[in-house]
């Protein structure tokens, strides 16, 4: 004989508990956090380049690989007369940022991939001059540019005026004055400007972002963005 067709009260009360534990079990379930996803951030060190290259996760910093070879920036510079005419001497000067990766290959050290990100100005005197100090600040100075250097028609120099970057991958080197070397949408952006002095060498740092175009010699494109923290320029004593 059923228990429930003869003591109604305790079915009563039983459908009262089963009602009082759902509820507490919807309560619960309401009450509950949010699970929450944990993102994984990259602790960079204090030069880095970090972003994306053929839509791909880049990242350049420096360090040292597991063979003990230093893998770092430095300032890339590389000047010298364009015209000496007296009275009007025009001063050629390449002035930026250069990464190296370091691999030991059998008994060589070769480079593995490269990232160079320069700015080619001229300056132009009366006297046999070099820029100062002042100029150099002026040439990186805090703002968004868009002005990307293209293959000049001149023997005695690479490129016209402007940024430059070149990057080699697998020993393929992309810039972005090959190609057609169109650089719609593109901008070379410094937001802030630090002298610091490393190993008794006043140096300017520069910190920004930048999104290029970037060509092979066969005309091939691929795009690289990121932000930065890189040595560009070192000064005269």
């Amino acid at each position: 004989m059923s228990l429930m067709k003869n003591n109604p009260q305790s079915l009563l009360y039983t459908l009262i508990l089963v009602a009082l534990v759902m509820l507490a079990s919807c309560k619960k379930h309401k009450d509950d956090p949010a699970p929450t996803t944990t993102t994984t951030t990259t602790q960079l060190t204090k030069y880095y380049f970090q972003g994306t290259y053929d839509n791909k996760s880049y990242t350049m910093q420096t360090s040292l690989t597991a063979n003990g070879y230093n893998n770092g920036v430095e300032s890339s510079t590389s000047s010298g007369y364009d015209d000496q005419t007296s009275g009007n001497y025009t001063y050629d000067l390449w002035s930026g940022t250069e990464w190296a990766k370091l691999v030991q290959q059998g008994t060589q050290i070769n480079t593995q991939d490269a990232l160079v990100m320069e700015l080619h100005k001229k300056f132009h005197y009366t006297e046999m001059d070099e820029p100062s100090d002042d100029e150099i600040n002026a040439m990186f100075a805090v703002g968004t540019y868009t002005n990307f250097a293209t293959l000049s028609t001149q023997n005695s120099y690479e490129t016209t005026e402007g940024w430059d970057v070149q990057l080699t991958s697998d020993t393929t080197t992309w810039t972005t004055y090959n190609g057609s070397a169109d650089q719609t949408g593109s901008y070379m952006k410094i937001e802030s400007q630090k002298i610091e002095n490393i190993n008794g060498q006043k140096t300017l740092t520069l910190k920004g972002s930048v999104q290029c175009k970037l060509y092979d010699s066969q005309g091939n494109v691929k795009t690289l963005n990121g932000t930065f923290n890189q040595l560009f320029s070192t000064y005269e004593d």
